[in-house]
């Protein structure tokens, strides 16, 4: 009889033993182990569409991501074409210049979205830029001129479009007239020869201006941008702004975005041509966020007006 029992016992046991004895063997199947990380979804992209444009055109790609499980982050890389500067790369939607070109050229680009666990996706947009047929003296900029800041296509001179109204500007009171003191300044592009040292096509790019409430402006001044005024520099002095040298801009015709808008600040006295004046500049292709530099009088560089030749730089 003992016999029996013992025998019995121990099938009990095995067959509790088989079935997991109900004492929480499961533990690690129903929930899952905690431990194990979950999966990560990668990011989703939109890279915009192909864009066809014209040379000298302010070119903004329209680049988006998102991930459902937090931020991403942005990558633009130029993949094709001819070098162009964006104005930023880890941005979504930076902007950049189409470069003069003597046939139509296409422009690749890729933009990688990345989110915080460093899953990524890319994609590419292409651009295609237009050769618009313009040459030194052409018509594929627009004329301004002053009593505001007014533009005019030069095939439609009777038709002319205000971009700025006469009491925005800065100007001189005189004899108790408000008269505009011509402190626009025109910022040129066009193709350099680093060769012949010549440069060719050469056409208006941006108008450069200051405003009564302290703050520099640019307008483009191609048939084919965008002429709503554009703020270049959080400066908030710029109703201090003295006459300019030469002009007031120094192009740069490997790349127009580097010209830079040279001006003189009459200091804490308000009065030009004192010992406190301060000189600054900035560049054209600067932001409303970004800083002017302290600058000293410039160098301006003198061209030949028929042909274009650099004859070499002289103070200003």
């Amino acid at each position: 009889m003992n016999k029996f029992k013992s025998v019995l016992l121990l099938t009990c046991l095995f067959i509790l033993s088989a079935c997991g004895g109900g004492s929480g063997g499961n533990d690690g199947d129903g929930g899952g182990d905690p431990s194990t990380p979950a999966t990560n979804t990668p990011p989703t992209i939109n890279v915009g569409v192909d864009q066809t444009v014209d040379e000298g055109s302010t070119v903004q790609l329209s680049g988006s991501g998102n991930d459902i499980e937090g931020s991403v982050s942005y990558l633009w890389q130029q993949i094709s074409g001819t070098t162009v500067q964006l104005s930023a790369t880890e941005i979504s939607s930076p902007t950049f210049i189409a470069l003069q070109v003597e046939n139509t050229e296409a422009l690749e680009f890729s933009l990688t979205v990345t989110d915080n666990d460093g899953a990524s996706v890319t994609d590419t947009v292409k651009i295609t830029i237009n050769n618009s047929g313009s040459t030194a003296g052409g018509t594929e900029t627009l004329l301004f001129y002053t009593h505001g800041l007014s533009s005019v296509d030069p095939s439609s001179p009777n038709s002319p479009t205000l971009i700025e109204a006469t009491e925005n500007l800065v100007t001189d009171l005189l004899f108790g007239i408000t008269l505009p003191t011509q402190r626009e300044s025109l910022v040129r592009s066009g193709v350099y020869n680093g060769t012949t040292k010549i440069i060719s096509n050469v056409n208006n790019y941006a108008v450069v201006y200051p405003k009564t409430d302290g703050k520099l402006y640019k307008t483009s001044a191609l048939k084919s941008g965008s002429h709503t005024p554009v703020q270049i520099s959080n400066e908030s002095l710029a109703h201090q702004v003295c006459d300019l040298v030469d002009g007031g801009v120094i192009s740069d015709f490997a790349n127009v975005e580097n010209s830079q808008y040279v001006y003189r600040l009459s200091g804490i006295d308000e009065v030009c041509d004192t010992t406190d004046d301060i000189w600054k500049m900035v560049t054209v292709g600067m932001d409303a966020t970004q800083s002017p530099i302290i600058a000293k009088a410039p160098v301006i560089n003198i061209t030949d007006e028929n042909t274009g030749a650099i004859s070499g730089p002289v103070s200003g």
